[in-house]
């Protein structure tokens, strides 16, 4: 059985870390230290965000390495809150990554709309590190805005859009993918969403993930699952990713769907869960 490292320790009224988007609108934050010095070797962790304010955008890097010196490890884990009274869903997603033991921990953000906090937590669980690379994040827009790619699943309701490319080429070999989605306008209606995954050239794409389902709701204006992790056969470097989707919403801006594709390698040993869980 894995071991697990809890970051941050619940003490006293201290659940998680609220960081606030220092950089401005659109502008990464300062660093921000999570741990000092891991206990456990790592190879796979989960994030767990929650918005502190409503109707927010919030792009998340987590950085190893010391103060002033943090190097990136995930870039730009996308989490989009709604504007209800109960701000939004918390969504746990996982990601492997190796994080040895000893090894500082720090986060920073990037928001559309400045200074709204965010709590992140994580959930560090233990394995030998295997010298994996860094995983690649794929489709994120950064540079004054704080989004992703749009996915239009078109004006007919309950039929699959065109695809929207997520990558021309990846920059690596990957086997598996962390799926972050957001809405890029709030929806005005409860409605469904199911997301195809696909690789290869635009008209010849081929699907490897299959109908991944979201829910939209007009109260909560978030989606469930906002994340989802998968293993995946051997996705070559070089290779195109495309999303499309099918919703029973087909108006305007409310059927759109912002998408970020996290990608890397897989540990040698078992992952402890294939999907995410959120809360509301």
């Amino acid at each position: 059985m894995p071991s697990y490292e809890a970051v941050p320790v619940q003490s006293g009224a201290t659940y998680s870390f609220l960081i606030t988007s220092n950089g401005g609108s659109n502008g990464k934050s300062s660093w921000f230290e999570m741990v000092n010095a891991t206990g456990i070797d790592c190879a796979s962790f989960w994030i767990t965000p929650f918005l502190q304010s409503t109707n927010q955008r919030t792009l998340i890097d987590i950085g190893l390495g010391s103060a002033a010196s943090e190097v990136i490890l995930i870039a730009d884990f996308m989490y989009f809150a709604g504007n209800a009274s109960n701000q939004g869903a918390v969504f746990n997603a996982q990601v492997n990554a190796d994080i040895p033991t000893g090894t500082r921990i720090a986060v920073r953000i990037q928001q559309d709309v400045a200074f709204d906090p965010v709590h992140i937590s994580l959930m560090l669980i233990g394995d030998s590190t295997e010298g994996l690379a860094a995983p690649t994040t794929y489709g994120a827009f950064t540079s004054g805005v704080t989004t992703g790619t749009s996915v239009d699943p078109g004006a007919v309701a309950n039929t699959k859009g065109l695809y929207s490319q997520i990558t021309t080429a990846t920059g690596a070999a990957h086997k598996y993918i962390t799926a972050c989605f957001g809405d890029r306008t709030n929806p005005t209606t409860v409605g469904y969403w199911a997301m195809d995954v696909a690789i290869g050239s635009a008209a010849s794409e081929v699907i490897i993930i299959p109908d991944l389902k979201l829910r939209g709701n007009s109260g909560l204006q978030a989606y469930m699952h906002g994340s989802n992790y998968w293993e995946v056969d051997e996705i070559p470097d070089s290779t195109r990713l495309a999303v499309r989707g099918a919703s029973t919403v087909n108006a305007g801006g409310a059927r759109l769907i912002d998408c970020i594709l996290i990608a890397g390698e897989v540990p040698a040993a078992p992952i402890v869960s294939t999907e995410s869980v959120a809360v509301f």
